[in-house]
């Protein structure tokens, strides 16, 4: 696993270190690899529509936020299939 992060890459693996964590990682970069798949906290995935995707960034909520009105229009636009 590669952590690909903007934070200050020392302080990514005090932290791995800390919680016991760094064994699992093989490197941590601010460079992003070729990769399959990316895991995110604040991903949108783009189909090819640019419009839905302007739509799910205008009501995107982080998981950690409270969940409301917009919270709830954003899984509907997400549940749209894509063309």
């Amino acid at each position: 696993m590669v952590i690909f992060t903007t934070r200050e890459v020392d302080g990514v693996w005090a932290w791995l270190r800390k919680n016991n964590l760094d064994g699992l990682v093989d490197d941590v970069t601010n460079v992003k690899i070729p990769a399959f798949a990316y895991v995110d906290d604040r991903a949108i995935c783009f189909r090819g529509n640019y419009s839905r995707a302007l739509r799910q960034i205008e009501l995107f909520h982080p998981y950690w936020r409270p969940r409301d009105a917009d919270c709830k229009a954003a899984e509907r636009v997400n549940q749209v299939s894509s063309p």
